[in-house]
């Protein structure tokens, strides 16, 4: 009898524990309904809500369009790692940031993921916030006049 080549079992092996990953994200779904906690859905949606208004608020109140298909497995995956507050104090972070490559790429949400850490340690979300309504006021003033 042959013995099953390495290769093969390491892929196997890596099969196994890709399964483990989903089942366990399964069961945390399961934990969050049955605690009265909030589902990855229901983070993802409240994201992409913030997201939404803060991008809006800086861009004269045109929508964000996502591509749900790509972002939400963006969002999925970086809240394995950020919580719900961390990571829309980056986003907020990430939309008041008047370097011109964010702007030049109208802080694409695929932008923001790749530059993530750089958004770390960020102002409380209420801050910014009210400094990026604050100047959206301003500049909306100024083409008034």
């Amino acid at each position: 009898m042959a013995l099953p080549k390495i290769e093969t079992l390491i892929k196997l092996v890596a099969a196994m524990k890709e399964e483990h990953e989903k089942l366990g994200a399964v069961i945390q779904e399961f934990d969050a309904i049955l605690e009265g906690r909030q589902t990855i859905g229901e983070k993802i949606k409240e994201l992409e809500g913030a997201y939404g208004v803060l991008w809006s608020a800086r861009y004269g109140g045109a929508p964000y369009v996502w591509n749900y298909a790509k972002d939400r497995g963006h969002l999925k995956r970086l809240l394995r790692s950020l919580d719900v507050v961390e990571l829309g104090a980056r986003m907020a972070s990430y939309l008041a940031n008047a370097d011109q490559f964010y702007v030049k790429s109208r802080h694409s949400f695929n932008v923001f993921v790749a530059s993530v850490n750089s958004h770390a340690g960020a102002a409380p979300v209420a801050d910014v916030i009210a400094d990026d309504v604050a100047e959206t006021k301003r500049r909306m003033q100024e083409l008034r006049s």
